[in-house]
């Protein structure tokens, strides 16, 4: 839907140059501050915090939730990675945007939000669901402010980790 609306609408098209455009007349602290956090999360980031939530479930041994977690985070980078080469190249943007959709830093920032959600006993959820979507939605802002992506690129991110959240959570047993 994203990369529809994002390349074959007129609304969309004109949607994601004015973000670009509005983003790059950003002066001073917000510009520093949002791109320091593109720079702080990237597959390392993916690899090092998962694999934390990952160790923290095995500790405690749910091995059912280190498993929803690692579908999770695989299924969602695994499916940006795959999906960015092989989409066709998007016309009437610069080159650098060509090939952004979906945006990988945006999956990384939902897909270790929601693995976060999936690892936190049940009461707290709804907190850590909150946190996870804030924490995207930074990320969202960022990417789009720096010009790094187009929103309809992060849109595409951050649509899918939700798609695996909900498989991975499948494979886990009764909420604690």
């Amino acid at each position: 839907v994203f990369r529809f609306v994002g390349t074959r609408t007129t609304f969309g098209r004109n949607f994601d140059v004015s973000a670009i455009q509005n983003g790059l007349a950003l002066h001073g602290g917000a510009l520093n501050s949002s791109n320091a956090l593109l720079v702080a999360v990237s597959s390392t980031s993916l690899v090092v915090i998962g694999g934390l939530v990952i160790a923290t479930a095995l500790v405690q041994r749910r091995l059912d939730v280190a498993l929803a977690v690692a579908i999770a985070l695989g299924g969602s980078f695994g499916t940006t990675e795959v999906l960015k080469p092989t989409l066709h190249r998007r016309a009437g943007v610069p080159d650098y945007l060509a090939h952004g959709f979906p945006s990988g830093h945006s999956t990384v920032a939902m897909a270790l939000g929601l693995s976060y959600v999936l690892a936190t006993p049940r009461r707290a959820r709804p907190y850590a669901a909150a946190a996870a979507a804030l924490a995207a939605a930074a990320m969202g802002a960022a990417l789009v402010f720096n010009a790094w992506h187009l929103p309809s690129d992060v849109g595409g991110g951050i649509a899918g980790a939700p798609a695996w959240a909900a498989v991975a959570a499948q494979f886990m047993g009764p909420p604690v």
